[in-house]
């Protein structure tokens, strides 16, 4: 944002002028609350609120996905609230997402992807994955191993794409033991 970048669904700026008492929801993933978000999430929310109370934008939390009743979620919104639009932190069930996209306000999707239905925000997992095995080859390391977790969720395969790609690029590959 510092460079001007306002992600694609919602002009922060048009929606600080938009009312008198803009508001961003955000959701966070399931099974994730207040009390006990990621590191990851913490900096992302920490950010997004910097950068909104610094444009006169305030932020609520509407809840995690497992504690929001997505068919009451609409009449929550329209009592006053004034969300101007809505950020979900992490990938939620389609289900779910559907239902946020249904509100028809601008939608930011932070670290998951729904290609066609909505903006998302994603870490650059192939340079991520380039950087930490540069650095484990410079101190070395010569044999890898893979493991991953949410393996039904897309960052699963991007960050292990990511890896495998590059340790070919060292002339290195997972021994297929050590996944």
């Amino acid at each position: 944002t510092t460079h001007g970048y306002s992600p694609r669904g919602m002009d922060i700026d048009n929606v600080a002028r938009s009312t008198t008492s803009p508001t961003i929801g955000y959701i966070l993933r399931s099974p994730l609350k207040l009390a006990n978000k990621s590191n990851f999430f913490n900096h992302i929310h920490q950010g997004l609120f910097d950068y909104l109370d610094e444009k006169g934008v305030k932020m609520v939390f509407l809840g995690s996905e497992n504690h929001i009743d997505i068919d009451r979620l609409p009449e929550f919104i329209q009592t006053g609230h004034n969300i101007s639009g809505i950020a979900i932190m992490g990938e939620v069930q389609q289900a779910f997402l559907s239902g946020v996209i249904k509100l028809g306000l601008p939608l930011i999707y932070i670290s998951a992807r729904a290609t066609g239905l909505c903006h998302s925000v994603l870490a650059n997992e192939q340079q991520s994955a380039t950087f930490l095995v540069d650095h484990l080859v410079e101190l070395g390391h010569k044999t890898f191993a893979w493991l991953g977790g949410n393996k039904s969720m897309g960052r699963h395969s991007e960050r292990y794409q990511g890896v495998v790609n590059a340790l070919r690029l060292h002339g290195l590959k997972i021994d297929p033991k050590h996944e």
